[in-house]
């Protein structure tokens, strides 16, 4: 009889040991995040593409677009930490690779509109004369953003911040009037180029003209 329950026991085990290694072993980390590494990549091109549009031809109402493009950026990168720390990444592989292409798309969209906004705008620009109201830098003083806040021109508004070179940054100062170019954009989103010093030209009766 003990042999009996023991041939039982044995028959049992390799019964079990037959079904686990049937079943399918789940996927490991390493694989579920190269599945994700395709709509990854193309989160990080749009990204970088926004970000080249945007400074090439930056538009006056940037900072809404730049916190549009960080909320592209951080959301579908939060949810896969939010997954990961949760141990639950395998079941949401598939949703967080919709998160991501879906941001991807959206910045390479807004990268393609603001970079055809700028070069395929050939109308002549605007000279908008101002004056700088304050300057800052952004990260340090030798490297990041140049920053000049000037005295809005359009209705409703106080100031506008526009970025500039390190060279134009330290030419240009408080109070000093300027005049800026702005274009109207080929898809009517308008931006602005070159930020030149107003100067006295007596040659046309002391008119101020720019540098």
């Amino acid at each position: 009889m003990d042999l009996g329950r023991r041939a039982e026991n044995v028959e049992h085990m390799n019964s079990r040991a037959v079904q686990a290694a049937d079943k399918p072993r789940a996927p490991s980390v390493r694989a579920l995040n190269k599945q994700l590494q395709p709509a990854l990549y193309l989160l990080m091109i749009g990204l970088a593409g926004f970000l080249l549009a945007a400074s090439s031809y930056p538009p006056l109402d940037l900072h809404p677009l730049m916190f549009l493009g960080l909320a592209l950026l951080l959301l579908p990168l939060f949810a896969h930490i939010v997954v990961r720390v949760r141990k639950r990444l395998a079941a949401n592989v598939g949703r967080l690779r919709r998160m991501y292409l879906c941001a991807g798309a959206v910045l390479v969209a807004m990268a393609v509109v603001l970079g055809l906004n700028g070069l395929a705008d050939h109308t002549p620009p605007r000279l908008v004369r101002t004056s700088i109201t304050r300057k800052h830098t952004t990260r340090g003083r030798s490297r990041g953003g140049h920053v000049l806040t000037l005295a809005s021109w359009r209705p409703g508004r106080e100031a506008e911040d526009i970025n500039v070179s390190a060279a134009e940054y330290r030419s240009l100062e408080i109070g000093e009037q300027v005049v800026v170019e702005v274009h109207s954009g080929f898809f009517r989103v308008a931006w602005w180029g070159r930020v030149s010093p107003s100067r006295v030209d007596r040659s046309v009766g002391g008119q101020r003209t720019p540098a």
